[in-house]
């Protein structure tokens, strides 16, 4: 699976990456719409899972997957910034 998203400046990409190192969807209002769709898609996913996880095996999966999402995020940045 690919995941790609379009960003037309650096900042907006920052602005993304920040939303999801906090892992918090009360700093939407300052994202464009196309990217508040894709971090709100992915918020309501992964936290969705990691009920399904945590309540089956009861394993705590979310702050693993934050970890991650925000480190891809991160080198997304890097390589938009080189």
């Amino acid at each position: 699976m690919k995941f790609m998203i379009f960003f037309t400046s650096v900042d907006e990409l920052e602005l993304f990456n920040d939303a999801f190192e906090r892992w918090d969807n009360k700093q939407l209002h300052k994202l464009p719409y196309y990217i508040k769709i894709c971090f709100l898609a992915l918020f309501n996913v992964i936290n969705e899972m990691a009920n399904v996880i945590l309540n089956e095996q009861v394993y705590e999966f979310l702050p693993y997957m934050k970890k991650s999402w925000a480190n891809f995020t991160k080198a997304m940045l890097v390589k938009a910034k080189w």
